[in-house]
């Protein structure tokens, strides 16, 4: 199975103009950029083809049955999921930085690390609500989707309480612990973290600091954190289940230095499963107990997959009950944050005889199959709707692509017919009326899926 974020993040298609032909991809060539234009079925085939190049680059079969046997095997595109398109969710925004400064939730020099290009940040509603339960100490977990600030969730009141801290001299501690599944997460989140801190410009004595404790570290870099004591603490399982036991002097003082701990940060909840979330469970609970004797924590846990059965109500609950198990401290349902998505089109927008004849009039040669259907919300995401657009795609060799907002996409006429019918579906639903029954039951297994939800 490809993993196809991996393919997407080494580049290999070629960067045309927003004008030009629709090229065929090469390798090694850059990865385009917002403003370029790019054809997504093209370079589904690209990453298809070199992946499957490569696959079967290690083995040279001599014996023509079997080779035949094995091409054939292939042809059917059974090794390749079939391509997705999607659009980014339209987040619900809620309050400004600058606001939760005038009301005292956030503190001013909190303000001024969380900037872009100057500007204060303008929250997700989901994000300024994590920052109110972190304000009252309760513990959340925040279950929006895929690039929703899921970080900015801990990473705001964590670096609020340090610079409160500093700033009424209390002595430096390691005041947050974040626990990543994956390294690379740690890394990325440190660059992030640096950008932010850097370009605030505070002074020393007031400047929150954290740093990496995952293994990567030299030893020199390992006893610059033991007599640091940063704020944060980026660390994986493991290590941190090595901390909490190996007797050397310099990782007892690490684990020391926490002493009073303020936030346990566990992202990714979803990750820890089975045996491995049996063994993450302890170890929180022992961690809470050697360090947070005197008052309980703030836990925190992130992830964009945790439930997806039943209504509102059910998945809450079913999150809270894995996340209470997990840190070992009662979370409620409510303290389960939800994505808010707002529409992009007229909810009142009607059907006329028009439109109705162009969304019957769809080539049937490139969509042979659309279905609409209610799709339940809750009350503050507005209606909404599910279409599914199908369409034969070569010998069903696909891939998993999503189209981020930033980049201008020229997929050519069938591209824009299945956008335009995305669009069209949310403002119709209501006029057609069509019921899951009408509308009927699965999907051919070689289709481009389109989805528009309660972000429309």
């Amino acid at each position: 199975m490809i993993d196809r974020k991996f393919l997407l993040r080494i580049g290999r298609c070629q960067r045309v103009p927003l004008q030009g032909a629709r090229p065929n991809l090469s390798w090694g060539q850059p990865f385009p950029g917002p403003g370029d234009a790019m054809d997504i079925f093209d370079l589904d085939r690209c990453l298809v083809e070199d992946y499957q190049r490569f696959a079967r680059s290690f083995t040279t079969i001599r014996a023509g049955d079997i080779r035949e046997q094995v091409n054939r095997i292939y042809s059917t595109g059974k090794f390749w999921p079939d391509p997705i398109v999607s659009i980014n969710p339209h987040f619900q925004l809620g309050d400004s930085l600058s606001k939760l400064v005038v009301e005292g939730t956030l503190d001013e020099r909190t303000e001024r690390v969380f900037r872009i290009d100057g500007d204060p940040l303008t929250l997700f509603r989901h994000q300024a609500q994590a920052i109110a339960k972190a304000k009252q100490r309760k513990s959340f977990v925040v279950t929006t989707g895929t690039g929703s600030g899921k970080s900015l969730c801990f990473f705001i009141p964590i670096i609020d309480s340090a610079i409160r801290a500093r700033a009424a001299g209390e002595n430096a501690r390691t005041r947050a612990v974040v626990v990543y599944p994956m390294n690379a997460l740690a890394n990325s989140q440190m660059n992030e973290l640096e950008k932010f801190i850097d370009q605030a410009d505070l002074p020393e004595g007031l400047r929150p600091t954290f740093a990496r404790y995952t293994g990567q570290e030299s030893q020199d870099e390992r006893d610059l954190i033991r007599h640091r004591k940063p704020d944060i603490l980026l660390t994986n399982f493991m290590m941190l289940e090595l901390l909490m036991t190996r007797q050397s002097e310099r990782d007892r003082q690490v684990i020391a230095n926490a002493e009073g701990l303020d936030f346990i940060v566990l992202d990714e909840l979803h990750t820890y499963r089975g045996r491995q979330g049996a063994d993450v469970a302890m170890l929180i609970r022992r961690l809470r107990d050697r360090l947070c004797r005197e008052r309980n924590p703030i836990c925190i846990g992130t992830s964009a997959t945790m439930a997806s059965e039943g209504g509102s109500d059910a998945r809450a609950a079913a999150v809270a009950g894995v996340a209470s198990r997990l840190f070992g401290t009662t979370i409620a349902s409510e303290s389960v944050i939800d994505e808010s998505l707002d529409r992009a089109t007229d909810p009142t927008a009607k059907v006329d005889d028009s439109l109705r004849r162009q969304l019957t009039a769809v080539d049937q040669h490139a969509l042979h199959q659309l279905q609409i259907r209610p799709a339940p919300v809750d009350g503050d995401q507005g209606a909404a709707a599910v279409g599914h657009l199908g369409r034969s795609y070569g010998n069903g060799m696909g891939q998993s692509l999503c189209v981020h907002g930033d980049v201008t996409l020229d997929a050519g006429d069938f591209l824009a017919r299945v956008v335009a019918l995305l669009l069209s579906a949310v403002g119709v639903l209501h006029a057609l009326r069509v019921s899951n029954d009408e509308a009927g039951h699965g999907v051919a297994p070689q289709f481009l899926a389109g989805r528009a939800n309660g972000f429309f």
